[in-house]
């Protein structure tokens, strides 16, 4: 079907994250991302989602200027 994201379980989405699952249970209870979907008591965590804030945390370091 098109147009539907992977689904994660909670220690799925923590696996793909390298955190523990504590770690998105407090994210979770302090409404901090990723994003994730409550389907009547049971956590899933969209692809997508997860993609989008491993997007958020990206650091850029500005770098040296270019001389002139």
């Amino acid at each position: 079907m098109e147009g539907i994201d992977t689904l994660y379980t909670e220690q799925e989405a923590a696996d793909i994250l390298k955190v523990s699952t504590k770690t998105l249970q407090k994210r979770r209870f302090d409404k901090k991302p990723p994003a994730y979907l409550n389907l009547n008591g049971t956590i899933r965590y969209r692809h997508s989602d997860l993609q989008q804030y491993f997007e958020s945390c990206l650091v850029k370091p500005a770098g040296k200027p270019a001389e002139e």
